[in-house]
């Protein structure tokens, strides 16, 4: 005759068994972890990214006829509609106290350069 009497692995075997229910919820569960996971991780990559581009400085040589209006007309992608407005920060970023410029003198400029 057969024990009715179970143990108590057999009994906490029981309680322990996974429904698919319950399988289901841990796999998103998991799902969700890993997903948040790699979002912040390429969240931070992009940030870490943008401040080293933001933190390299563009400098341009300044070649025999050039002045600062025309650096100024040579910068792509810049905000400024007007060059006066380009041409005074230039003046401030390199600290002239005059538009005059040399030959060979490294300016300090914003932004992309075309020429």
């Amino acid at each position: 005759m057969k024990s009715t009497r179970r143990t108590i692995k057999q009994i906490r075997r029981k309680r322990t068994k996974k429904t698919p229910i319950s399988r289901f919820f841990l796999l998103i569960s998991f799902i969700l972890v890993v997903v948040v996971v790699m979002c912040a991780h390429t969240s931070w990559d992009s940030r870490v990214t943008a401040s080293n581009q933001a933190e390299e400085p563009h400098y341009v040589v300044v070649s025999r006829g050039d002045t600062l209006w025309s650096i100024a007309q040579s910068i792509e992608g810049s905000n400024y509609t007007d060059p006066r407005k380009l041409v005074y920060n230039l003046r401030e970023m390199n600290n002239l106290s005059s538009n005059t410029i040399y030959p060979g003198q490294k300016l300090l400029v914003p932004a992309l350069i075309t020429q």
